[in-house]
């Protein structure tokens, strides 16, 4: 390649590996919000989740204390 034409490359090049730079910063800020939003989602998922769980739980306690009610009481039969 002829110097002429090594520096018209080299000028015209430029621009797109600028243009490769601020895409990919770009795409680095837009991936880092999507990132904190998810975050932020599951944290939200988390805190309604909670209370549900604990009302769950007591579901569970209930059911067990009356199974255990029912195994203690004599059997009925017909």
């Amino acid at each position: 390649m002829h110097q002429p034409d090594a520096i018209a490359a080299r000028l015209l090049g430029r621009p797109y590996a600028d243009l490769d730079a601020t895409t990919a910063e770009h795409d680095y800020e837009v991936n880092l919000k999507a990132e904190l939003e998810i975050m932020l989602l599951h944290e939200k998922l988390d805190q309604l989740r909670d209370p549900q769980w604990a009302e769950l739980l007591e579901i569970q306690r209930q059911q067990l204390a009356l199974l255990a009610a029912l195994a203690k009481s004599p059997s009925r039969s017909a």
